[in-house]
């Protein structure tokens, strides 16, 4: 790759150095002697100007310098900040690099001068290399950082070295590193990518929230659901961790939208409250239950059956045919399989893996909450077609990795209710912080959901 090409790929992005150990320490002296000098010059004008008369036109002159100085020397020391923050990051990868021997010492060669009897007292005066008549180049990786806007990219180029495993495999040791969230991990174009980012409260959305994306929903300020491409989810989560109302939230905007919708509710808790609004809604008895599953898969077989008696939207999905997108809500989906005989239990299996296999196309969806995601419950088949997967508050490590099938990253956890971590299948390798929209009237949620209900008069 030619350095036209390295600088579309990482614009701005600074390549790490073997004396970039000691950057962050070096910038900091020379700030603090600029301070220094700066407010030595200071004292000796301050003291310069009690000793003369100032006429009243040079005193004016002066209040104004200092009005304008004042404001701009503090914009200047929050950008020396800025700028020494970034200088000390890229110290932080140096440190990463050299603490963790990323790096191959340099090989003496015949002839190495062995000044005052220490081989490597001489090659530390010299620095990392000597002269090329006496050390053979040592191999050193190549590292890249680019800082913006709260955000860190680290780019590794894969090279085949000894090291390649571990350069793909940096993700818990760059959050210890930085403090920083890793937010993403992909290779692109030979480079190991990862992308860290500091918490932030301003992600999340409020339950009030109103958008009018077509066949998606928005969960976070940075995250929508695109149900057309990534059906079916499973929410995860115990008692307290905001998992309801991240459910009464997505029901409220399935109900907006004008979408399709049927609901589960085994055990009779929150989802059943609605029941009293419309009858045909809610299943909680297990002969319902069952009945709404098979409807369901009717409803998906009679959509199929319409799109193949039309003609001239070949390939095409339930929206090129004007139909609605349809959602079944199924809460505590394990709860209710363990009520079922053998019998029950496979014909349940069975529609299950029907809709989740065929509903993408018919726009049928299944959102599952459940507390937690045991694969007694829900096969390895269904597992595999839930496309957005979301964690709510502690989950075990067995609970992350049914959830996210592997584990690749450190699960941090916040005394946050609705934080949590999320993953889209196909957009991205690592599960990325979650934060439910947030609540702040609860009775609202309620009456807004029955308003939406009796609007819709489902």
């Amino acid at each position: 790759m030619n350095k036209i090409e390295k600088l579309i790929k990482r614009p701005f992005a600074y390549k790490i150095d073997k004396n970039d150990e000691r950057i962050f320490n070096n910038s900091l002296i020379f700030g603090t002697l600029g301070t220094i000098l700066l407010t030595f010059i200071i004292i000796l004008f301050l003291k310069y100007d009690k000793s003369i008369e100032f006429k009243e036109q040079a005193l004016q002159s002066f209040k104004i310098s200092l009005l304008i100085s004042i404001p701009l020397i503090i914009i200047l020391g929050v950008l020396f900040y800025k700028q020494l923050m970034k200088i000390r990051n890229i110290q932080k990868l140096a440190e990463l690099i050299f603490s963790s021997k990323y790096y191959i010492n340099p090989q003496v060669t015949q002839g190495a001068a062995r000044r005052n009897g220490n081989l490597w007292l001489n090659i530390f005066n010299q620095g990392l290399i000597g002269s090329r008549e006496k050390f053979k180049s040592l191999y050193f990786p190549k590292f890249y950082i680019s800082q913006r806007n709260n955000q860190i990219k680290i780019y590794i180029y894969l090279d085949g070295s000894n090291f390649q495993e571990q350069f793909i495999n940096l993700d818990k040791k760059l959050e210890l590193v930085y403090g920083l969230t890793l937010t993403d991990k992909y290779i692109d174009n030979e480079h190991q990518v990862y992308v860290l980012k500091l918490f932030n409260e301003k992600d999340r959305i409020k339950f009030t929230n109103i958008e009018n994306e077509t066949n998606k929903i928005k969960l976070m300020n940075n995250l929508y659901w695109n149900f057309r491409k990534e059906p079916h989810a499973i929410i995860t989560g115990s008692t307290g961790s905001g998992k309801t109302y991240l459910l009464f939230y997505i029901l409220k905007e399935i109900l907006r939208k004008g979408y399709d919708l049927r609901i589960i509710d085994p055990k009779r808790s929150d989802l059943s409250q609605f029941e009293k609004v419309s009858n045909n809604l809610v299943a909680y008895n297990k002969e319902d239950i069952i009945q709404t599953i098979r409807d369901t898969v009717i409803e998906m077989e009679e959509r199929y059956e319409y799109m193949l008696n039309q003609y001239g939207n070949f390939g095409e999905d339930f929206e090129a045919y004007g139909m609605k997108p349809y959602f079944l809500i199924f809460d505590e989906q394990s709860a209710f399989m363990t009520t079922l005989d053998t019998k029950e239990k496979k014909e349940v299996d069975n529609l299950l893996r029907n809709i989740i296999l065929k509903g993408r196309q018919a726009g049928v969806n299944i959102i599952f909450t459940l507390q937690r995601p045991d694969t007694q419950f829900l096969d390895g088949v269904i597992r595999d077609q839930l496309h957005l997967r979301i964690g709510l508050g502690k989950l075990s490590t067995d609970g992350y990795r049914m959830l996210f099938d592997k584990i690749e990253r450190n699960f941090n956890e916040l005394d946050t209710v609705g934080y949590g971590y999320y993953k889209i299948y196909g957009k991205g390798e690592i599960p990325k912080i979650f934060l439910s929209p947030y609540v702040d009237n609860t009775q609202g949620v309620y009456q807004e959901i029955v308003r939406l209900i009796k609007e819709r008069e489902l």
